[in-house]
């Protein structure tokens, strides 16, 4: 699992999806495991993050508009135990950076490699073969 945190140094290659609000609510909602169908409520003193209730994830943070559209993300905050990424999870996300930016295999893996906990448990010769593997969808494991 990665968060996104908004003073962190660097750029993040990122993927956006247009969403109603009430979309938005339901993926908050699969995401800390609660029943969906009620829109978020948010507290209109925040200016840019939101509280959440979850184990995992605890902001809703607002980013930069996009095209004049606001753009959100859930993440956390918190100091999280950095662990090496599993062969899995490492698969869908070399499979996202190629198909939303074309990236070459070399490019993923140099950009995985800056992550936090990727290396050393990961080598470029690995995560370049990863990404060689057919891709299925993500893993429901």
């Amino acid at each position: 699992m990665a968060f996104y945190h908004p003073h962190a140094e660097g750029e993040v290659a990122a993927r956006a999806y247009l969403l109603t609000f009430s979309q938005l609510s339901d993926v908050v909602a699969q995401e800390i495991r609660r029943p969906v169908g009620s829109d978020l409520s948010l507290d209109r003193a925040a200016v840019r993050q939101w509280a959440v209730n979850s184990q995992t994830y605890e902001t809703l943070l607002r980013l930069e508009d996009h095209d004049g559209l606001p753009t959100f993300t859930l993440t956390s905050l918190r100091q999280a135990d950095v662990t090496a990424p599993s062969a899995s999870y490492l698969h869908v996300m070399l499979n996202g950076l190629g198909e939303a930016f074309g990236w070459t295999a070399h490019a993923r893996a140099r950009y995985l490699l800056r992550a936090s906990g990727v290396a050393p448990a990961w080598d470029a010769d690995r995560l370049i073969a990863l990404a060689a593997r057919p891709f299925a969808g993500p893993s429901l494991e």
